[in-house]
């Protein structure tokens, strides 16, 4: 009688266990979806202090991350600003700007397409990256005590500025024809990267040009870290 008891609390506390277990079963969550972030080849991304200056000079620090692409020329920009999240795309002739990036800091835009242009020029370009588009000139010309050969895409608007001494390209003109205004961007503080086995500027000053070709510094950018993808 008592074996005959035994094995029926046996088959009852078996029976609770997998009913138990098949409740719990029921109420678990399902395995949420995982993002899944395309790795872009030959790019490379980058931690940036960045700092916009007013037309009083007044300046403004943020932090940035830089996905570069030196081959086509592609940038991406993204920041937490007071503002909000910012994230910038140039690629080509497309240009793109998600909420909160169009918000002025001073006079200036955390994102704009021209400083864009022109830091993703001189980035690449100062490591060698020149599209095939360029065409150029013959005649060194002589800019703040230092002589270059200038390489010219009409129809981007962009020239660039070889050291004729060093064969780098320290400087990249943006020129925008809708309104005549100009950029000029400077490159220096060159850090080999192993894996592309080339060498990129890790300090970039952006500064506006006007008609009487007087510099304004807009932007100075300062690269922490550089990795390759």
């Amino acid at each position: 009688m008592r074996r005959k008891l035994t094995l029926e609390i046996l088959l009852i506390v078996t029976f609770l266990v997998y009913a138990g277990c098949g409740k719990f079963a029921r109420k678990s969550k399902p395995v949420e979806d995982v993002e899944v972030v395309a790795v872009q080849k030959g790019h490379l991304l980058a931690d940036a202090t960045v700092v916009f200056f007013d037309e009083d000079m007044s300046p403004y620090y943020t932090q940035q991350q830089h996905n570069i692409g030196p081959e086509d020329g592609s940038i991406t920009v993204t920041a937490d600003e007071p503002h909000g999240a910012v994230k910038c795309q140039l690629s080509g002739n497309a240009f793109s700007v998600s909420s909160g990036g169009s918000s002025l800091v001073g006079s200036q835009t955390v994102c704009h397409e021209n400083i864009m242009r022109a830091i993703v020029t001189c980035f690449s370009a100062g490591a060698g990256y020149i599209p095939s588009d360029f065409i150029e000139n013959d005649q060194p010309v002589k800019y703040e005590g230092k002589w270059y050969r200038t390489l010219v895409s009409a129809d981007k608007g962009l020239t660039l500025y070889r050291n004729v001494s060093t064969e780098k390209i320290e400087m990249v003109n943006v020129e925008d024809a809708s309104n005549g205004s100009k950029l000029l961007a400077v490159g220096y503080n060159q850090r080999w990267v192993k894996k592309l086995s080339r060498s990129f500027p890790t300090k970039i000053d952006i500064f506006s040009i006007d008609h009487r070709n007087k510099k304004q510094r807009l932007v100075q950018i300062e690269y922490q870290r550089i990795s390759a993808l």
